[in-house]
Order: C-alpha cells, then sequence, then structure tokens
C-alpha cells in the first residue's frame, strides 16, 4: 500500500498540454486571396464574365495511371467555349489557353470565375490582372457557383472525351487537332 501512495498520477493540467493539438483558428487561417462571385450575379453581355475549369483524366488499367488534363473556357453570356488538353496541372498551361482564348474570343474578358486550383494560380493571375480583368473564386466544392463551365464539362465528357479517351491519353496534338 505505502508503494501506491508514492506513485504521483500526473495532473490534470500537465496531461492536457501533452495530448491537444495546436488547431489554427479561423481567424488565423489563410483564405485564398481574390473576390467571391456575387450571389445571384447573372452576366449581361458577351465578355462580362467567364469561367475557367479543368477536366482530369486518368486510365491507372492500360497506361499505368497516366493523367491527362483538359482545361476548358467558357463565357456565361455568349455560350462561347474553348478546351485545351494539356498534361500536366500546372499554371503555365493554363496561362496558354488564356492566350488562345484572348486570339480566338471577340471580347475581352473583364471577370475570370475560377476555383482555386493550382492550375489557376501564378502565372495565369498575373497575366488576367495584367489584361485588366478581375479574377473571382468559387467556394470549395461548390459546382453550383461555376455552374456554365461545369455543365460545358460534362457534355464535353460525354459526348467527346469517353469516345476518344485512348487518343487523349497517347497524343495530345492529335486530341486538340480532333477537339478543334
Amino acid at each position: 500500500m505505502s508503494q501506491r501512495s508514492t506513485l504521483r498520477r500526473p495532473a490534470k493540467s500537465d496531461n492536457h498540454l501533452k495530448l491537444v493539438k495546436h488547431r489554427p483558428t479561423s481567424s488565423s487561417r489563410v483564405r485564398a486571396q481574390g473576390q467571391r462571385k456575387p450571389k445571384g450575379y447573372s452576366p449581361k453581355a458577351p465578355g462580362e464574365c467567364v469561367g475557367v475549369d479543368t477536366i482530369e483524366i486518368h486510365d491507372s488499367d492500360i497506361y499505368s495511371g497516366l493523367r491527362r488534363y483538359v482545361v476548358t473556357f467558357k463565357d456565361m453570356h455568349s455560350h462561347f467555349a474553348l478546351s485545351v488538353a494539356v498534361p500536366s496541372k500546372r499554371a503555365k498551361h493554363t496561362a496558354k489557353l488564356w492566350h488562345i482564348t484572348r486570339a480566338c474570343h471577340p471580347f475581352k474578358p473583364q471577370c475570370v470565375l475560377s476555383e482555386n486550383g493550382s492550375e489557376f494560380k501564378a502565372e495565369l493571375l498575373q497575366i488576367v490582372l495584367d489584361d485588366g480583368a478581375v479574377r473571382w473564386l468559387t467556394y470549395p466544392k461548390c459546382p453550383k457557383m461555376n455552374s456554365h463551365a461545369e455543365r460545358f464539362n460534362r457534355t464535353l465528357q460525354e459526348e467527346f472525351i469517353e469516345f476518344h479517351n485512348d487518343l487523349l491519353l497517347q497524343d495530345i496534338k492529335a486530341f486538340n487537332n480532333q477537339v478543334a
């Protein structure tokens, strides 16, 4: 019994400090820079707002985990759309699509609506800002905010990509020629 009385149990406050991990408060979390799309917004003219999104295609069976991406651009008012297959999900490829779009699209985009993915950061953000456009971000896991681009992506996947999946995974240039 004397041995039991000599064993000291750790103080509750000491034990609590060891088990609790620091969780950042909502004020200390870093929020993505950029404005959000206004609720109920509807564009009134072509080029006023464009949606940019990415479709990820991967095939683990035949091509051992090869991934390809199709970056899409859609004007919300005129429904002008453009898509380009790219080998990786990097901002420089999306910036290349921006230059192609500026050459093909008759109206200068005033605002760009995109998610906060890595393919829409760095080079693309700088190019968009240099062109005088505003970048609007969608909330994570909320495809309703960029529904025009998401609908175009689904149509593109069901009507074209599913039938030319092997071509996309083997030869991106040939796939892009087929899309055009």
